[in-house]
């Protein structure tokens, strides 16, 4: 099993060092994802369907597609609009998300959550589970999506900004949490 890991790993450097030779520029994720799934099919390695990988350990190392599902805000609430925007390439297992879990990722728009280090453009991935107070979720709040921390506060559950120039949210309504926060994943930009 090792020798098959670091075979992997050495295969993938090696498809980075290629795809980015007389360039100098890496594909971005969805380009990675959607290269690395042809070349497979290419070189004959052979893998398990999607739904087979899912429901078995996901190890470190082994990168899953997780989709794109669309934007979120991270400022007021916004529509709710999903769009699928491609894949990124996860090692969920260097996350400890099951590999049965469902995740999904989502592009931050606006700065309501810069004091917990998430800024505008940054991906965030998330899985759908339960969540608890605390964490940073993608919540739909009186019909409006949008990533803040969950707080509960005398039995009564609210989303709150990181950042002091926004007020927290209290729900008129409805407040459903789609999804907890796992990880951020930004790309820098060179001058």
């Amino acid at each position: 099993m090792a020798g098959q890991k670091e075979d992997r790993k050495k295969a993938v450097l090696s498809f980075l060092q290629t795809a980015s030779v007389g360039t100098g520029v890496f594909l971005s994720p969805a380009e990675l994802a959607k290269a690395m799934r042809e070349h497979a099919r290419e070189t004959g390695d052979s893998r398990k369907s999607r739904a087979s990988r899912r429901s078995q350990p996901v190890p470190n190392g082994f990168f899953s597609p997780v989709p794109i599902a669309g934007d979120i805000t991270a400022g007021f609430g916004d529509p709710l609009d999903p769009v699928e925007l491609g894949e990124i390439p996860v090692d969920l297992g260097a996350l400890r998300i099951p590999a049965s879990a469902r995740t999904f990722a989502l592009r931050v728009r606006g700065d309501s959550m810069v004091n917990a280090q998430i800024a505008d453009g940054d991906l965030v991935i998330v899985e759908a589970r339960e969540p608890k107070a605390g964490d940073i979720v993608a919540a739909l709040i009186d019909g409006e999506t949008t990533l803040k921390r969950l707080v509960s506060e005398a039995g009564r559950l609210f989303l709150r900004a990181e950042n002091p120039r926004y007020p927290d949210l209290i729900p008129v309504g409805d407040l459903t949490v789609q999804g907890v926060m796992r990880a951020v994943v930004r790309v820098c930009d060179r001058p």
